[in-house]
Order: structure tokens, then sequence, then C-alpha cells
């Protein structure tokens, strides 16, 4: 419980930069920030995919402009997918080959190093947490609208926290989860964390105004936590709670008609594959009504590779967002 004890040790008001060992040769960094009080400890992730910048640069920046009055701490981890993160690797740990927000709730080798960082997180981070953000990105083949997700498979306490949370947040879409494996799924599932990820940013860059975007959010997730204000926002969000890929049956060029924040309709031909000529090999068709949340960025795609992700609704669903004002 090294975060626990090192917590324990600081004066109020007060940070710490440290690192979590996972093998001989790589450890997670983190940063401390001890506010006014020892707990609830706040904490959040970024790089879990190595090359989604926006999260980093956020919480290098919060480590050195966080207002310490709060009644509560936070971590922050800086890099937790920390080789992928130097190796600018858009989605896996190269060690292994694995997606290392696929495995958090999955059984796999002790040897492979996607679970020994899923191992430091589990007893070294979430053991000691009382909430976490989880901090995403496009990656450098991906346009993406800014949006978040909290699970659906927690306890109902831990749901509707992490659902003030989003709301908090300011994030313009919510997407309700019933999936699993993810760092955020772990936290809420299994720790009983109230927990989110929030997307800010594209295609592998580092905007300022999505870092500035990125931290304010992160700043009224944690007012809201730390103090109860649940600011106010005149646009309420979009909220979703199905979804469905649509990828390439054949290698070829994507041409997408459509954009990320979107609208498509069920049938709709938001896409083509073509050859090196430009001839047309496929069609890309909508399966359902919905919103582009990210889709593939690149010219060159090959079989089987996601082009879009479309949230949706489900049959007979009418989620209405409940954000609001509190002075």
């Amino acid at each position: 419980m090294r975060i626990k004890q090192e917590l324990d040790s600081m004066a109020p008001c007060s940070s710490y930069q440290g690192s979590l060992p996972i093998t001989d040769e790589l450890a997670i960094q983190y940063t401390l920030l001890k506010g006014q009080a020892t707990q609830p400890l706040l904490t959040m992730s970024a790089a879990v995919h190595g090359c989604e910048y926006v999260g980093v640069k956020a919480l290098m920046d919060l480590a050195h402009e966080w207002d310490f009055n709060f009644q509560g701490s936070v971590l922050l981890l800086h890099a937790v997918n920390i080789s992928g993160f130097w190796a600018r690797e858009t989605t896996l740990v190269p060690e292994d080959g694995l997606n290392l927000n696929r495995i958090f709730q999955d059984q796999g080798p002790v040897s492979s190093l996607s679970y020994q960082i899923r191992s430091v997180i589990e007893s070294q981070v979430f053991s000691v947490s009382d909430f976490l953000i989880d901090l995403h990105s496009g990656n450098r083949e991906e346009l993406l609208t800014p949006h978040g997700y909290y699970s659906l498979r927690a306890n109902p306490e831990v749901v509707e926290k992490s659902y003030q949370m989003l709301q908090a947040s300011g994030t313009p879409i919510i997407y309700q989860s019933q999936d699993r494996g993810n760092l955020y799924h772990a936290a809420s599932v299994d720790y009983g964390l109230p927990s989110i990820l929030l997307e800010q940013g594209e295609n592998g860059t580092c905007l300022p105004e999505d870092v500035l975007a990125m931290k304010e959010s992160v700043k009224q997730v944690a007012r809201y936590l730390f103090e109860g204000t649940m600011p106010y926002y005149k646009q309420a969000p979009l909220i979703f709670d199905d979804s469905y890929y649509l990828t390439c049956q054949r290698s070829g060029c994507w041409m997408c008609f459509v954009q990320p924040n979107q609208t498509v309709q069920a049938g709709q031909v938001i896409g083509e594959i073509c050859d090196i000529y430009g001839n047309i090999l496929e069609k890309v068709t909508a399966k359902e009504d919905g919103l582009v949340l990210y889709q593939k960025a690149t010219l060159v795609v090959r079989q089987g590779e996601v082009l879009l992700a479309v949230a949706s609704k489900k049959p007979g669903s009418c989620q209405i967002s409940e954000r609001e004002a509190h002075d």
C-alpha cells in the first residue's frame, strides 16, 4: 500500500512524485496531491493507450496547477502504458501486443506485461482510491468527438455516482456501457469505485484547446466530488445506451462520407472501400440510426479493421439528462 503510506505521511497542501514498479525496467510515474484532507482520493489515469496524449499533458499541467483547498486528495497516473507511450504505440502494449484496455477483467498469464500492469493498478491503485477518471483521446488513426462513458454493470450506488461524475464533467455525449474489460469497468464493477472514461482530442494530437477542455472537465468533477457542487451547463448531454462498429470486409482505401458527431440513418451509405484506381470494392452502410463517435482517419485500411463506432439507442429506450443547475 505504497500510495496510502505516502499520502498519510504527507503534510496537507503538498505534492509528491514517485513511481510504481512494474518490472525491474518499467514503472508507472505518479504525482500525489494532498489537499486539506487525505480522503477521499480521486485517481486520474492517462495513456492506457500510448499515443493518446491529451490526458498525459492535462495531468502534467494539473500536477503544477492543482487547487489544494479541496477537502480530498488526488493521484495522477501519468502514463499507465508507459512503454507504449514512449514507443508512440496506438493501442497496444509493445512487449506482448495486447490492448491493455480490454484485459482488466480477464484471466491471463502473469508473465505478460499487460497483466503485470493490471496487477499493479489493482493492488496499488484501486485498493486505495475512492473515485477514478480515465483519460483518453483519439489516437493518430482516429477522428473523434468528445464524449464519456460509465458502466451500468456496477451496483446501483456506484452507477448513479458515476453518472453524476459525467454530468459534472460537462461532456456533451454520455454512453452507458454494458461492456467489460476496460480499466474503468474493473474499477466500478469489481472494486466499487465510481468511475468514468473521458474522451477529448483526436488524431494523436495534443492541441492546447483540447488539453484545456480536459483539465476543465476533471476540475469540475473534482469540485463535485469534494465540495458537492454540480456546475450548470446550458446544453444537456446526449445519452446513448447502445452502439455498433462497422468494419471493412476487404483491404483497400477508405472513403468516409461522414464525420464524428454526425447523425446517420439505418441503411445510409456512409463510406466506400476502393482499390488504388478508385474502383469501388465495398459500400459501407449504417446498421441503425445513431451518432458517429469516432472513425478511422487513414486512407489505407486492412480487412477486419474498425472503420467507425456509432452510438445508438436500444428499442424503447428514452434516456433523458437530469443535468441541473446548482448554486
